[in-house]
């Protein structure tokens, strides 16, 4: 088990420790933009119930679970490792602030811990997830905490761990319901339902 934290723990670091004016400064996470609409848009058509567990994976300063929020949604979560974004998701979004249960943790110590279909949406945008080593088992561990729906906005190729998406899925019971890919940001978005 140590194997899968060593190297997220090193490309963590560079997250973990954030600095206002910086590279990683979670200011440049706050704006809203097409994809990420997108995404919201299916989580509420495929979670319409306010009061479902829904997990933001990798969610920095909280810029699409606010959009959650906004419409009515109640029973949010967050995981990120980033050290200021959490101040930042106070001043800039409190009435998510409110009700967000956020945790400053690496993915596989969040995951590991999680209960079996804790979460009926568990979702991500953006390079977060890719960047888990392969040693770690990253999908089994979605799909264990998930009750029913995984959306995933990721950049599937060019990175150091690619993955068989799909297949992975599938094995664990979740399979594609909606798939696109985007020449634009070489971004594929999945929607994985049990």
């Amino acid at each position: 088990k140590l194997f899968w934290f060593w190297p997220r723990n090193i490309e963590a670091a560079i997250w973990a420790n954030d600095e206002i004016g910086g590279l990683k400064d979670p200011n440049h996470f706050l704006s809203v933009d097409s994809d990420i609409n997108f995404i919201i848009d299916k989580i509420t058509f495929y979670t319409p119930n306010l009061n479902s567990k829904i997990l933001d994976l990798g969610c920095n300063v909280g810029r699409a679970s606010n959009l959650l929020c906004k419409k009515g949604y109640v029973d949010l979560y967050g995981v990120d490792i980033s050290s200021k974004s959490y101040d930042l998701m106070k001043k800039i979004f409190p009435d998510l602030f409110k009700i967000f249960n956020f945790e400053r943790n690496l993915f596989q110590n969040y995951l590991s811990k999680t209960k079996n279909d804790y979460f009926e949406t568990t979702f991500s945008i953006g390079a977060t997830i890719e960047n888990v080593h392969p040693s770690y088992p990253l999908i089994k561990n979605l799909c264990r905490i998930t009750k029913k729906t995984i959306i995933l906005d990721i950049y599937d190729s060019g990175h150091s761990y690619p993955r068989f998406w799909e297949w992975e899925f599938n094995k664990h019971n979740f399979y594609i319901k909606e798939l696109y890919r985007t020449e634009v940001n070489k971004s594929t978005k999945f929607i994985f339902v049990k």
